[in-house]
């Protein structure tokens, strides 16, 4: 029988891959509620959730996010699943002046000009046959050859996938799967990724606190989200007001996290030019 392997579980081992990693490195998202409770914005190295119901504004605040980092220089990689490809490139080419209108007549000059914007962008979009280790992988090469930090975002882990998953497997094995597979690709890429997840639908409008079941309980289909979260958001759509919905921070590593019985952070969502901004 060969010896079983030898585990250096010391004090000195942990403290020489403390230092290692180098120091902590927030990346601000423009929503500044976010970026003051976290330090700064979301840590490269970690992974963030944002957990919402059909239609809150989930996909609409990841564009933003990934627009605003983009933006900034950073090398972006957005894994579209939940929507295809182009539906996504369209959100995009709307930040940037195009109407919707004029993206299904795939003309008109505002569109020129938001394609040749875009374009110069260091940002790419994976479609639905792309899992997530191999996104992963790909966007971590294109942000070394150009020098830069990188962000994933993956939407959502109940349409993505990876490599580690079967079709016979359960939809609660195929999430913990995905959410292990993101917690890999973070941590061996030292870049930040961020998922969204669809919220169990007993989570639904209810945004007074006596009212409603724990938001870390808030994610569909597996309790592995809220256990690997670095950063876990819920949003929901506000009752009776059209076009506000209501951000709340669950789960922070990296600073404060709203009470049960407090107030989240309120977003105005202008779907007309794909953007977010705080009421």
């Amino acid at each position: 029988e060969s010896p079983m392997a030898t585990i250096d579980s010391s004090i000195a081992s942990v403290i020489k891959r403390f230092v290692s990693m180098g120091p902590v490195v927030h990346e601000p998202t423009g929503i500044e509620g976010i970026d003051r409770l976290t330090g700064g914005g979301p840590v490269y190295g970690s992974r963030v959730y944002l957990v919402g119901g059909p239609d809150s504004g989930k996909t609409l605040l990841l564009v933003k996010f990934a627009d605003t980092f983009a933006g900034r220089g950073i090398v972006v990689g957005f894994l579209a699943v939940a929507e295809d490809d182009v539906d996504v490139l369209t959100r995009f080419l709307q930040r940037r002046g195009a109407s919707r209108d004029q993206c299904e007549r795939k003309q008109g000059t505002e569109l020129e000009s938001a394609m040749r914007d875009l374009a110069e962008l260091p940002l790419r979009i994976y479609g639905e046959e792309t899992p997530i280790e191999q996104a992963a992988e790909d966007l971590a090469a294109y942000a070394k050859a150009m020098g830069k930090q990188a962000v994933l975002l993956v939407d959502s882990l109940q349409t993505a996938r990876c490599d580690n998953e079967s079709e016979e497997a359960s939809t609660y094995t195929n999430v913990t799967a995905r959410v292990r597979a993101i917690r890999s690709c973070a941590t061996k890429h030292r870049m930040l990724i961020v998922a969204t997840s669809e919220m169990g639908r007993a989570h639904y409008n209810t945004i007074k606190a006596d009212n409603r079941p724990s938001d870390m309980a808030a994610a569909k289909e597996s309790g592995a989200i809220e256990y690997s979260a670095r950063l876990m958001l819920v949003m929901r759509s506000v009752p009776k007001e059209s076009g506000l919905a209501e951000l709340r921070i669950v789960k922070n590593k990296h600073g404060r996290r709203h009470r049960e019985d407090e107030g989240g952070i309120f977003l105005r969502l202008h779907t007309h030019v794909q953007d977010v901004v705080q009421d």
